[in-house]
């Protein structure tokens, strides 16, 4: 399991990100299962981590039928935003299984687990969880990266009359 958590200072730390050190792993190798991880590397070439994305804005659990599998499953939508207000994204995790949040004055910051182990089959391919207090944790089959936007954009989708919610 490769493991990269969502705080800034945690991951230079954490995965010894300093320069000149033998980290040789790049974020886009860790996380090319993840659909659309292109989408924040066009944007941002140089990201390196999900603590760049320290805020969630919103989350939204909801049922969905998975005609392939014959079965109702649980999706999760969450749109995050970066300390700086500079990106938004907007992150769809399909199949969601042994979801768990606690209420708490706030969510500290993420890890994904990348798994190649199928003990539990391929509807756990991801392990998502708050490392400090535990206060969201969940497992799922696939995660998408379905937009990413800049500050101009989000301006810009204010200014023309829609307020951007991530959808």
């Amino acid at each position: 399991m490769q493991t990269i958590d969502f705080r800034l200072h945690h991951i230079v730390r954490y995965c010894g990100l300093e320069r000149g050190n033998a980290f040789a792993v790049s974020f886009e190798e860790t996380f090319h299962k993840i659909k659309g991880i292109e989408k924040l590397l066009q944007l941002n070439p140089r990201f390196y981590g999900w603590c760049y994305f320290g805020k969630i804005h919103s989350m939204y659990l909801y049922s969905d039928y998975d005609y392939e599998e014959w079965l109702e499953i649980q999706n999760l939508r969450m749109v995050m935003e970066s300390e700086d207000k500079e990106y938004r994204m907007t992150l769809f995790f399909r199949d969601v299984t042994s979801f768990y949040l606690a209420q708490s004055a706030g969510i500290s910051g993420f890890e994904i687990e990348c798994s190649d182990d199928h003990a539990f089959g391929d509807r756990r391919n991801f392990h998502v969880f708050d490392f400090e207090e535990g206060d969201i944790r969940f497992y799922c089959r696939e995660i998408e990266i379905e937009e990413v936007v800049n500050r101009e954009m989000i301006k810009r989708k204010e200014e023309g009359g829609l307020a951007y919610h991530g959808d």
